[in-house]
């Protein structure tokens, strides 16, 4: 759940894939992501950054209610156009992986 532009609620209803603790470390050692080269531009940077978060958030969903299918394509586009929202989804997958929540 976050906030639209004019401040109104966005839900989005996912279903996360289960992780324990040392499976979701994994998953998160692979998302991080630095510039490659000294000169890298801003937009190169935010481009290998959201690809990966869109493949992180691929491996951490099994399904969202969205008509576009689950894919790093639709996922990036997610990223690109509604940030707070993939950053809520990933937030919420952060705090129930490491728990151990039964059905996270």
């Amino acid at each position: 759940r976050c906030k639209d532009i004019d401040g109104k609620d966005l839900t989005l209803k996912v279903e996360f894939n289960y992780r324990g603790r040392s499976e979701y470390s994994k998953l998160v050692d692979g998302a991080n992501i630095n510039a490659e080269k000294e000169d890298d531009s801003l937009s190169e940077i935010v481009q290998r950054a959201d690809t990966k978060t869109a493949e992180v958030l691929c491996e951490a969903l099994h399904s969202w209610d969205l008509e576009e299918e689950l894919n790093i394509e639709n996922a990036t586009m997610l990223i690109d156009q509604h940030q707070a929202m993939a950053n809520a989804i990933m937030s919420d997958y952060r705090d129930l992986c490491p728990t151990g929540k039964l059905g996270n």
